[in-house]
C-alpha cells in the first residue's frame, strides 16, 4: 500500500494558505517533529519549541500575511519568493521581502530557512521587548 504523504507543492500551497487565514494548529500540521527553521533572528529546533514560537507570534502581531509571489519543487526541495506585510500589537508596520527554502520529507518539512532584511524586522523586536520576551 502506497504512503499518502503531501506532496512538496501540496505542502508550500497549504503552508501559505495556513499563515495568511491565520490557522496556526493547520501550519503546525505541516512540519516534522525534530524540524529545524532558521531565521535571521535564530533557530528553532522542534516542534514543540515551534508551537511555543508560535504562541508568541499570537501576541506579537495584530495581523500578519504572508503572500507567496513564486515558487519552485525539485523533488523534496523548494523554495518560495514572498512578501510580509504585518502589524504588531503596537502598531508597528512590517513589509519586507522573503525568500524561504524547505526540505520536505513524508509529507513534513523538515528543514527551512527564512532569508529577509533582518533590519525590516525592527518593530518585531521592539514589540517583543515591549512585551517582555
Amino acid at each position: 500500500m502506497a504512503d499518502n504523504y503531501l506532496t512538496t507543492a501540496e505542502v508550500v500551497e497549504r503552508y501559505f494558505s495556513a499563515v495568511n487565514a491565520g490557522d496556526w494548529n493547520e501550519w503546525l500540521t505541516l512540519f516534522a517533529d525534530d524540524v529545524v527553521l532558521i531565521e535571521p533572528i535564530g533557530t528553532i529546533e522542534g516542534l514543540e519549541n515551534l508551537r511555543n514560537g508560535v504562541g508568541v507570534l499570537t501576541k506579537v502581531y495584530s495581523s500578519f500575511q504572508n503572500n507567496l509571489l513564486s515558487y519552485f519543487v525539485n523533488g523534496e526541495h523548494a523554495a518560495a519568493q514572498t512578501h510580509i506585510s504585518a502589524v504588531t500589537a503596537s502598531g508597528g508596520k512590517i513589509e519586507v521581502d522573503v525568500c524561504n527554502t524547505y526540505t520536505i520529507r513524508n509529507g513534513k518539512i523538515s528543514h527551512q530557512k527564512n532569508y529577509l532584511d533582518s533590519k525590516e524586522l525592527q518593530p518585531f523586536l521592539d514589540e517583543l521587548k515591549k512585551q517582555g520576551y
